[in-house]
């Protein structure tokens, strides 16, 4: 059984706490934990494989403890800073993740020691908070390109067909220069570019201007939206786009937030579409909590 892959916008580790339950992203997460507690419990979901733009290593490593603790990465943020989280591993699921690398030439590695960053453990909070999914937690690379993080999802396209979720957490447009420790949000909601993914968006209740996000966060994220759609048949033009849009470096002063979304596209075989679920903003849209799906919701 095909399962499905997202990516997700974690922008401020606040977003983790309780009193952000009633935000309308963290809604969207909420009922994509749903799912993958569901299918879990009827057994479709061995775990869910976390790849984080704040875990930056040489190459793929893999989190492989029984019991991996989680560390605060951040300063600030008073809301989550004396939260915890106690994610569920599994040396053994981990040992087989690994594995799927090796006819590939890119190496993975175990690492029982890495604990989980605020990429992975905030938004698990609110997606998963029962904490009873073997989740993995997944590195980029920080010296390769986006075409190397794309292939790292081309591998991890038979690890969804072997009982994985697979979810991205970094950001589609992450310009920190927006962002401040304030913990006030608000968050200006849009409705999807792509017609068929309004599930979520309700115009009643998510009220948001285009008049309030930056018209660079904008453009960026339209074409982004654009070239992801049919990246698994063609992911040319969405490298094109990592490596050369004008308002790339607005959108990223640094690619750590974007790997993430490459290798999760990556994961999409050639009759899949890469789907932008959900389009929020926040800081004026210096960072988008949008959400994408591959394989439906």
């Amino acid at each position: 059984m095909r399962l499905p892959a997202f990516f997700i916008n974690h922008g401020p580790p606040s977003l983790g706490a309780p009193e952000f339950e009633s935000s309308p992203t963290v809604g969207v997460w909420r009922a994509i934990g749903k799912l993958i507690h569901e299918q879990w419990r009827q057994s479709q979901v061995k775990g869910v494989v976390m790849v984080s733009a704040h875990w930056r290593a040489a190459g793929i490593e893999v989190t492989s403890a029984e019991n991996p603790a989680i560390f605060h990465d951040f300063n600030g943020f008073p809301s989550v800073s004396n939260l915890s989280y106690s994610p569920r591993g599994s040396t053994t699921l981990a040992t087989q993740l690994a594995k799927f690398f090796d006819s590939s030439p890119i190496p993975c590695s175990l690492n029982p020691l890495r604990a989980f960053d605020h990429g992975a453990w905030c938004p698990l909070l609110q997606m998963l908070p029962e904490a009873d999914v073997p989740v993995f937690e997944m590195s980029i690379a920080s010296h390769h390109n986006p075409a190397w993080h794309f292939a790292v999802g081309i591998v991890l396209r038979q690890v969804r067909d072997e009982g994985y979720i697979v979810v991205g957490s970094g950001g589609s447009v992450h310009n920190l220069a927006a962002l401040d420790d304030e913990e006030v949000f608000q968050e200006s909601v849009l409705p999807p570019l792509m017609k068929s993914s309004e599930q979520f968006y309700n115009p009643m209740k998510h009220s948001g201007s285009a008049a309030d996000v930056e018209s660079w966060a904008l453009d960026f994220e339209r074409d982004l939206v654009e070239t992801l759609e049919r990246a698994g048949a063609d992911p040319k033009p969405l490298l094109s786009l990592a490596q050369s849009h004008p308002n790339l470096r607005r959108a990223h002063p640094t690619m750590d937030h974007l790997m993430p979304l490459l290798v999760v596209a990556g994961t999409a075989h050639a009759d899949e579409t890469v789907e932008q679920v959900w389009r929020s903003y926040i800081c004026g849209g210096g960072l988008s909590l949008g959400v994408w799906s591959v394989g439906g919701v």
